[in-house]
């Protein structure tokens, strides 16, 4: 209730004002008004925090926070006006290399490339954290990118692989220095780097993207990107320990009596217990996906993804990758899928996506259910033929219907170009308008221009769902029917 605490707030003002607590509690009350809406007070109160308290250790936080407010608004010169400050009156301030970062930004938006590379490299000659470093390299190389200075961007990138081998990251960087050494005419080092990329991670996003490219260059890529072996015996062994743990024989007696809730909360206690690099998360997710708990079963099983070499992942067994990829509520899926016209492995990449399967998944914007529907959305889409209640939404046939159709008209308005119907899906059309290019433009390149992190990690992971998809289910024993899906397909070419 922040009107109550700001009257709180002044009155201690009043009372004590050299109370050291009073500019915390001015600062904190003033960052959380500003992360509700309407936003206006908390930039009020923090103001005045800046006003009374300059040189107080918040002073830098405060700066930070409404520079960052005014840069997610889309208003780059307010948003320098906050964070210039830190530069020049916070050096020691753990928010120096961050308000580096958001300045670089606000200059990349507005188009002045040199006055965001040269903020970057003062970024890399300070003391900062590795993953602002390494945003800095990766900023600085698609400036140059951008630019068409194509050995600037593989220099850049160049540097940012090496910090970040054998994660997300360095993938990322991999993929665009081969893009860059294609633009710069040295297509065999572009290949070497594709084919190391399809090599060690080819159910990433990168590795189907590597994959496409090298197959517009003619290549064959099975060889590469084999299909999920059927091996159970590369999963790790039980480990005894495991194996006579109380909670885990507790855990799979109330799995065999149906009483899934009882087993949850073993199986949570269990979680906590357990190591985090630990082989057992692999057996902890496999229950958790007995007792039809999926989100748990991607956390466990993707932290034991992590502790798999990278080069070693595609050898692990077809059930390993249906338990990271499952197919629930197939009969309602594929009614929709049939009756909207859309690839089945479309709405499951969605729905993994969204609300890992749980039908009552709420979002903090109020989206609801499997396909994560905000209540306006789904009442436009039943017009006046029926009034819909939130709940409803909870509803997996409901949810499901109504998603697909919601699906089918963005893949209409956008002539079938899945990454402009995921941008839209989740960030808006108004959002989607701004960011489609005048000029035709590739369409890895638009992706990774998207300004807003949350939409661009969510096409990447959408449109890396969906390959993976089709790949694990087109295999012998797969039972979703194939949609023939490739990229060039999910790009609409």
């Amino acid at each position: 209730r922040p009107e109550a605490a700001r009257r709180d707030l002044n009155r201690l003002l009043k009372e004590y004002p050299e109370s050291p607590i009073v500019p915390k509690a001015l600062f904190r009350l003033g960052a959380h008004a500003l992360a509700t809406k309407p936003a206006a007070g908390g930039i009020q109160i923090l103001e005045d925090f800046l006003r009374r308290y300059p040189s107080d250790p918040l002073a830098a936080e405060a700066l930070y926070v409404l520079g960052r407010h005014y840069w997610r608004e889309n208003r780059p010169v307010e948003a320098r006006k906050y964070l210039l400050p830190i530069l020049s009156f916070h050096p020691g301030s753990a928010r120096f290399p961050e308000a580096h970062l958001i300045i670089g930004r606000t200059y990349e938006e507005e188009g002045f490339a040199e006055k965001a590379r040269q903020i970057y490299d003062q970024l890399l000659d300070i003391a900062a954290p590795q993953e602002v470093l390494v945003e800095a390299l990766w900023r600085l190389g698609w400036s140059f990118y951008q630019s068409s200075q194509f050995a600037e961007a593989y220099s850049a990138w160049q540097q940012g692989a090496s910090l970040t081998s054998g994660t997300g990251d360095g993938e990322r960087f991999t993929y665009w220095q081969a893009r860059t050494s294609e633009k710069m005419g040295a297509h065999g080092q572009a290949l070497t780097l594709l084919r190391n990329l399809l090599e060690r991670a080819p159910f990433s996003y990168y590795g189907h993207l590597a994959r496409y490219q090298l197959e517009q260059k003619g290549e064959t890529t099975e060889q590469h990107w084999p299909k999920p072996r059927t091996d159970p015996d590369l999963l790790p062994p039980p480990l005894d320990s495991w194996s006579q743990n109380p909670r885990v024989r507790t855990a799979l007696a109330f799995l065999h009596l149906e009483f899934l809730s009882q087993a949850r909360r073993e199986l949570d206690v269990l979680s906590k217990e357990l190591p985090e690099g630990s082989e057992s998360r692999y057996w902890l997710g496999e229950l958790y996906s007995r007792g039809g708990y999926f989100l748990q079963t991607f956390q466990n099983l993707s932290r034991y993804l992590q502790q798999v070499a990278v080069e070693k992942r595609k050898d692990l067994p077809l059930d390993f990758w249906k338990k990271l990829y499952p197919v629930s509520y197939r009969k309602l899926v594929m009614r929709q899928a049939s009756s909207q016209r859309l690839p089945v492995p479309l709405l499951y990449a969605i729905i993994r996506q969204e609300s890992a399967f749980q039908p009552k998944a709420v979002s903090r914007a109020g989206a609801r259910g499997l396909m994560q529907l905000l209540p306006g959305t789904a009442q436009e889409l039943l017009g006046k033929s029926r009034h819909i209640q939130p709940q409803d939404l909870f509803d997996p046939g409901t949810n499901i219907a109504l998603g697909s159709k919601y699906l089918a008209k963005l893949i209409q308005s956008y002539s079938g170009k899945i990454p402009f119907v995921l941008a839209s899906y989740n960030a808006g059309e108004q959002a989607l308008k701004r960011w489609i290019p005048p000029d035709q433009t590739e369409m890895d390149t638009f992706i990774e221009s998207i300004p807003y992190s949350e939409t661009r990690n969510y096409v990447k992971n959408v449109v890396r769902n969906l390959l993976n998809y089709e790949h694990i289910y087109s295999s012998p024993d797969g039972r979703t029917a194939r949609g023939g899906i490739s990229l060039d397909k999910v790009w609409g070419e």
